[in-house]
């Protein structure tokens, strides 16, 4: 199964409000806290049809991937030799994520969006 768009981007960072002065402050970006379903307090912004979220933790940059059936597209992955990064997750507001790990170790997110 092929995504259909990049969804977003997460960035993760260990000086939350560096990341939020960047992205917020000095890119421009429209960030507001938020918090929903299960997922922590973290800023966010929607731009045209992506979605830019700032997390603390490791710094790391992670794309996200829309799909029509994120169970589908999780199991097409996995029978092809990629490996779960994240368990399926229900975000709330017809929103389910899950994550794959690349080759080099780093994190991709399939997300599955009903609107």
């Amino acid at each position: 199964m092929t995504p259909h768009s990049l969804a977003g981007l997460i960035v993760y960072g260990e000086k939350p409000g560096s990341l939020l002065s960047f992205y917020r402050d000095q890119l421009g970006l429209p960030l507001a806290p938020a918090r929903h379903g299960r997922i922590i307090e973290h800023y966010e912004a929607l731009l045209e049809h992506s979605h830019v979220a700032l997390f603390a933790g490791a710094p790391r940059i992670v794309p996200s991937f829309r799909v029509a059936d994120l169970d589908a597209a999780l199991a097409a992955a996995e029978a092809r030799g990629a490996t779960r990064a994240l368990d399926p997750l229900d975000l709330g507001e017809g929103k389910r994520v899950a994550g794959l790990r690349g080759p080099d170790g780093f994190e991709i997110r399939l997300i599955e969006i009903h609107d």
